[in-house]
């Protein structure tokens, strides 16, 4: 199964991902950063922080990003 690595980048820095995890394919972990996202403004909200500019970048196990998600997108599902 191959191994995916969720970067969160915003406006005033970038936490990488060291660990990873195995997923079946792109789609289960674009479900994860979603969750990720979720997690993450639910933090905001508690905190009283801005997010809305933060993405979580997926990156495969070569080291490419696969996929950019804005945690926007959670917000405007709100």
């Amino acid at each position: 199964m191959p191994k995916y690595f969720f970067h969160i980048r915003g406006p005033i820095g970038f936490t990488e991902d060291e660990d990873g995890i195995e997923l079946p394919d792109i789609e289960a972990a674009r479900n994860e950063a979603t969750r990720a996202a979720c997690d993450i403004v639910r933090d905001a909200i508690l905190t009283h922080k801005k997010v809305s500019d933060n993405t979580i970048e997926i990156v495969g196990e070569a080291g490419a990003v696969l996929l950019v998600y804005p945690v926007k997108d959670v917000i405007q599902r709100i």
